[in-house]
């Protein structure tokens, strides 16, 4: 039961501060969108994917490599953090003289190549942050990843209302945003050293820290292509304006993604832990936590799908030619969804070979089909090469985790079987009322029942139960 707990306690934590770093993550975007208007929210997303695709590189996988290894093994931390960071800075500042070098190449404006360069060096201290965060994560004190996390997020709420006070334009916000990256990577390293993590030299290297990482690193690649890709094609098809609604829509998407990054990042140590003390229990866990995931993310799919006008409106109306996109969007986010579970299982069982086929094999298919549908559908066109790029990409996680590590149908198929239902209620009604009924009716109808699905399946077991209880009173005792 001390996993369980874990995972529920670390989950409890990482989600609380989610729901409070993505709130103030969201009036960020509220705020930049409002203040910069479609074209130049448009720039400033096209500036962050372009270099993204550059400097992940300097990522090279690492923070994956020290929750494992350190999850593992304690004693390792301090030669991790100083090779690491090492590796990360040099790795970083090549990365972004290239992403410069191609930008110009591909004669990239002056003034967007400056966003770029600035772009590429909050990435740099984003990432020697979430060195910090990778050896929480490890050392299971999420705690202290959520009090930086934020802090930070309060830091740049009070440096946009300054620049946006003082009419700053895009390249000056992007500079202040700067600043404030500078101060999470120190907040973070302080808290670091709070848990005992202090740079040592050890036997390891710079050289095997990368061979030890490559595959992680691999992953980390294809992944940034994977995510980046559409929005940098769709600098060559459309204007910064159409950019800015898809990525409008992205960007919301991405976080109404909390919950499930707050249970991945929870269960990865654990995970891994189990991978080599109780094998067998780590292949429940894992099924248990997709069972988990599916029965939170179905009705959420089915709420976002109602209200995404009402969401987009936020945003000002010169974005509202977005909330179709994400209407079409949200569909991805079961697949999505369990595709972080898949993939965190197959790190923690040491697969990563697997997942870096997996992300290569899907960004390829993504980027042709994606390239097709926006020729023939327009902005559409991106979104539905978006969600069939997750649908193969879990097709993909899902054959091989099935053939090498379990075979979960038993335990997510009454999930699955509740969101039809759900589904097919909202068909049967919107046809037998010809149309003639309001959404938020259809809402209220269909999650009745897929919750009744779920009781009458017995989706939830006795043993989860006794779980929560378990977890429940050890809270108050806590």
């Amino acid at each position: 039961m001390r996993s369980e707990f874990s995972i529920f306690k670390n989950t409890t934590i990482l989600l609380a501060s989610n729901v409070v770093s993505k709130a103030l993550s969201a009036l960020i975007v509220i705020m930049l969108a409002r203040h910069l208007t479609p074209v130049g929210f448009g720039e400033y997303s096209f500036a962050f994917a372009f270099v993204t695709i550059f400097i992940i590189i300097s990522d090279f996988g690492l923070d994956a490599l020290v929750i494992r290894d350190i999850a593992r093994d304690k004693k390792l931390a301090g030669v991790y953090m100083e090779h690491i960071g090492i590796l990360r800075i040099l790795l970083s500042i090549i990365m972004i003289a290239v992403s410069l070098v191609i930008g110009h190449l591909l004669s990239i404006g002056t003034e967007s190549l400056v966003i770029i360069l600035f772009a590429g060096l909050i990435y740099t201290f984003e990432k020697l942050s979430g060195l910090s965060y990778a050896f929480f994560r490890a050392f299971e004190r999420m705690e202290f990843e959520a009090i930086s996390q934020v802090i930070w997020r309060l830091i740049q709420i009070v440096i946009l209302l300054a620049a946006i006070q003082l009419g700053y334009g895009l390249r000056d916000i992007v500079m202040m945003l700067l600043v404030a990256s500078i101060l999470k990577t120190v907040i973070s390293f302080t808290l670091a050293l709070k848990i005992g993590v202090k740079p040592q030299r050890g036997e390891y290297g710079l050289l095997d820290m990368m061979k030890m990482s490559w595959q992680f690193a691999l992953y980390e690649i294809g992944y940034a292509f994977y995510t980046n890709i559409i929005i940098v094609l769709l600098y060559i098809y459309f204007e910064y304006s159409q950019i800015g609604w898809f990525s409008a829509s992205h960007k919301i998407f991405i976080l109404l993604l909390m919950i499930p990054v707050s249970f991945e990042t929870a269960i990865f140590p654990v995970l891994s832990r189990l991978y080599k003390e109780h094998p067998s229990k780590m292949k429940i866990m894992y099924a248990k936590s997709m069972k988990l995931s599916l029965l939170i993310v179905i009705p959420s799919t089915f709420i976002i799908y109602t209200f995404s006008g009402e969401i987009i409106s936020i945003l000002g109306a010169e974005f509202d030619s977005a909330s179709s996109l994400l209407r079409l969007m949200i569909f991805a986010l079961p697949f999505t969804t369990l595709n972080m579970i898949m993939k965190t299982t197959l790190w923690s069982a040491d697969r990563t070979g697997i997942t870096v086929g997996n992300i290569f094999a899907s960004t390829a298919a993504l980027t042709v089909i994606s390239i097709l549908l926006m020729e023939e559908f327009g902005l559409e066109g991106a979104v539905y090469g978006f969600i069939i790029g997750e649908v193969i990409l879990f097709t993909l996680n899902y054959y091989f985790i099935s053939k090498k590590i379990y075979k979960i149908g038993r335990y997510i198929w009454k999930p699955v079987v509740a969101g039809c239902a759900m589904a097919g209620s909202i068909y049967f009604f919107f046809v037998m009322n010809e149309g003639n009924i309001e959404m938020q009716q259809l809402l209220f109808i269909s999650l009745a029942v897929f919750i009744l699905s779920v009781v009458s399946f017995k989706t939830i077991t006795d043993y989860d139960i006794q779980i929560v209880k378990l977890v429940l009173k050890k809270g108050r005792k806590d």
